[in-house]
C-alpha cells in the first residue's frame, strides 16, 4: 500500500500506543505506588483537575500532534515518517530518563543494611566493626 493512501502510518500507532502506556503506568504509580507527576504541566492537571482532567489533557496532547503528522503526511509522507519515528524514540527516552530520575532516591535507600548504596554522588559502603 502507498504510504499517501493508508489510512494512518504505522509509527502513529506505536506513537499512540506510547502515549497510552505512559497514561496507565502514571496513573497506576500515583494511585498505588506513591509516585508523581514528572511533567509540572500534567501534575498541575493531575492535582488540580483529578484523574479526568489529567486523562484529557494527556489524551489532547497526544492527539493533538498525531492529527496534524497524519495531515502533513498526504504531501510529504517520508518527512512525517522520519518526524513519527523520531518522536517515538525521543518520546521512550525522556520518558525513561523521567522513570529513572523520579526513582533514583527510593531505589538508593533500598540497599540492603550494610551494603553499598548509589547515589548521584557515587558509591558508598556502610562499614561496621563487628569486634568487641
Amino acid at each position: 500500500m502507498n504510504e499517501r493512501t493508508q489510512k494512518i502510518a504505522p509509527e502513529s500507532y506505536v506513537l499512540a500506543a506510547v502515549c497510552l502506556l505512559d497514561l496507565l503506568t502514571t496513573l497506576f504509580w500515583v494511585s498505588y505506588r506513591d509516585a508523581v507527576e514528572g511533567n509540572p504541566l500534567m501534575a498541575f492537571y493531575l492535582h488540580h483537575g483529578g484523574t479526568p482532567a489529567f486523562i484529557a489533557v494527556k489524551v489532547a496532547l497526544c492527539a493533538l500532534p498525531l492529527f496534524i503528522t497524519e495531515w502533513a503526511r498526504r504531501t510529504r509522507p517520508q518527512f512525517v515518517r522520519s518526524m513519527l519515528r523520531f518522536g517515538i524514540v525521543a518520546y521512550l527516552a525522556l520518558y525513561g530518563a523521567g522513570v529513572a530520575q523520579l526513582n533514583w532516591e527510593p531505589l538508593a535507600h533500598r540497599a540492603a543494611p550494610g551494603g553499598p548504596s548509589v547515589t548521584p554522588e557515587g558509591v558508598s559502603v556502610a562499614v561496621t566493626s563487628t569486634a568487641r
